[in-house]
């Protein structure tokens, strides 16, 4: 298990009372393509695991959103994650600018402009988290790429409510790798074929733009720092989707969750591999490198030999 220091006692306390009936919570931050699906199918195979509709159940996002600990850049993503976006998507295509103004004046809208308006409700949370009040769970599940972008208030408020039943965990992808990634996805947002000249444009606007949020979301020391203010170093723990799969890192994982057993023959294969085999050209590497060099001599600090070789490979050089 890793040490984290902390600069700053977290708040202790038990878990809220309408925890009762779950042994642990995992709220695991990863980025798309870095093993987060394949983790989570991992624990919910588990015959005592809480199986919510949701893998990114979100509250804690929202509740970020609600309460202004978020950038503008943040409140746009929330955005455009909303279902009411699907509407806006229909009435552009449908009526253009016309059906645009049609779409502000929608009750769909109105819903989405009311819900901003409410802080989103811990019961509505427990009750997608812990489908069925009246039986016992051992673990329960809440995923979500977006809570790298939590403050360390998010984070303490998290901690306040799940207590020591909380466990954290940082799965981080090799950050050029991750950005790619990215750009394929915003790329494939925009047009119907993933063009490269097209991914590489997205990549070089995500690199030039750290308010990003694939930018963001790769500066991982970032997000550990917001961690390690905010809940014990006994719970939180970091991953690699490198080497997440690798028995030495699937005991720590194991250990990490006081299981009795954690079993990932059945779950061997990869899921959400993307099917396109580009990659980035060595002078967008290079850029990106130089860009996000904190991050890599932070990992390589922290973890030292447990860093995957990949990692090591695209360490910036000095000069």
């Amino acid at each position: 298990m890793d040490a984290v220091r902390t600069s700053a006692a977290p708040v202790a306390g038990e878990a809220d009372h309408r925890l009762s009936n779950v042994e642990t919570v995992v709220v695991c931050i990863g980025a798309q393509k870095a093993s987060t699906t394949w983790l989570h199918q991992l624990l919910e195979s588990r015959p005592d695991a809480a199986r919510s509709r949701f893998k990114e159940i979100e509250y804690w996002w929202e509740d970020a959103i609600f309460h202004g600990r978020v950038t503008p850049m943040t409140r746009v993503k929330q955005v455009s994650e909303l279902t009411v976006v699907r509407d806006y998507v229909s009435a552009m295509l449908s009526g253009g600018p016309k059906g645009m103004y049609r779409f502000w004046k929608s009750d769909s809208y109105r819903r989405y402009r009311e819900k901003m308006r409410t802080a989103p409700s811990l019961d509505d949370y427990i009750s997608v988290l812990l489908p069925d009040p009246s039986r016992q769970y051992g673990v329960a599940m809440d995923f979500s790429p977006n809570y790298a972008l939590l403050t360390q208030e998010s984070f303490r408020d998290m901690y306040r409510f799940f207590g020591d039943k909380l466990r954290v965990v940082l799965i981080m992808r090799e950050p050029v790798e991750r950005i790619w990634s990215m750009a394929k996805h915003y790329a494939r947002n925009s047009a119907a074929n993933l063009e490269e000249g097209r991914v590489q444009d997205e990549f070089r606007k995500i690199v030039e733009k750290p308010s990003d949020i694939g930018y963001s979301r790769s500066r991982y020391e970032l997000t550990a720092q917001q961690l390690e203010e905010a809940i014990p170093p006994e719970q939180v723990l970091y991953l690699f989707h490198e080497s997440i799969r690798s028995p030495e890192e699937m005991e720590r994982l194991r250990v990490f969750l006081g299981f009795e057993t954690l079993e990932a023959e059945t779950l061997s294969k990869a899921v959400n591999v993307s099917e396109t085999k580009q990659v980035p050209p060595p002078a967008l590497v290079e850029m990106a490198r130089r860009q996000l060099e904190p991050t890599y001599e932070w990992a390589q600090r922290r973890f030292g030999g447990r860093l995957p070789d990949k990692w090591r490979v695209s360490a910036p050089t000095r000069t």
